[in-house]
């Protein structure tokens, strides 16, 4: 008679990442409807204070080419 041992070993392995997380985008009008309520919200309630950079200022108007004469 031969005897048949089985082992398993289960291995775990916690990563930590820093930034931003990935989130899924929303993939039709109701989801965007309640993802941008839910961001109208969060910032209403100054949730994302000091989370959110400030937005850039304008680009010129005009061509690559226009605004190297003007200069």
């Amino acid at each position: 008679m031969r005897e048949v041992i089985e082992r398993t070993e289960t291995v775990t392995r916690t990563t930590v990442r820093r930034g931003p997380a990935k989130v899924r985008l929303p993939e039709d009008i109701y989801e965007w409807q309640h993802a941008l309520v839910q961001l109208q919200n969060a910032v209403r309630d100054g949730r994302l204070a000091g989370l959110v950079p400030a937005p850039r200022p304008p680009r010129p108007q005009g061509s690559k080419k226009k605004r190297r004469k003007r200069r």
